[in-house]
């Protein structure tokens, strides 16, 4: 089933005149359609991924890149791009299992849990109760890093 990832919920209200009822709702919330989301009620898409702007929510943390999630029966999907919509990875994951999509300029250049990855700190671009995705930028080029939010760099 198809849901769009959210930061945050947004509440709205509506009124009408005449014999519509009153009804108060807020946006991102999952209704009873039976679907999957991200924990905070915001669905994601099933559709989208690879492409440089598609339609869903950015969910990182940094202005100069760009987090798009996805899921489709029941695996998430996550696609980093930078500013000007170019991909540069990404992430499938499943019950804390991670794996690289053959997708993005740097395809090549993600650590997953277990992998030796670069040394120093990143920068965080987005963290949920499932994934960490870290950005680490070196003369060697720039490197994804992928873990569940307990590990430590």
């Amino acid at each position: 089933m198809l849901k769009i990832l959210q930061p945050r919920p947004i509440a709205l209200v509506l009124m009408a005149a005449g014999n519509i009822p009153f009804i108060p709702f807020a946006l991102g919330q999952s209704t009873s359609c039976g679907c999957p989301d991200d924990g905070h009620g915001a669905p994601r898409p099933s559709i989208g991924l690879g492409q440089s702007f598609p339609s869903s929510i950015d969910l990182a943390a940094d202005p100069s890149w760009m987090v798009y999630g996805f899921q489709r029966d029941g695996v998430d999907y996550f696609q980093i791009n930078d500013a000007n919509g170019v991909v540069h990875a990404a992430i499938g994951a499943i019950d804390g299992t991670y794996w690289t999509l053959p997708l993005g300029v740097d395809a090549d250049r993600v650590v997953l849990p277990g992998d030796t990855g670069p040394s120093g700190t990143g920068r965080t671009l987005y963290v949920s109760n499932d994934i960490e995705i870290v950005l680490h930028q070196s003369t060697n080029g720039t490197y994804w890093v992928i873990r569940q939010p307990t590990q430590s760099e």
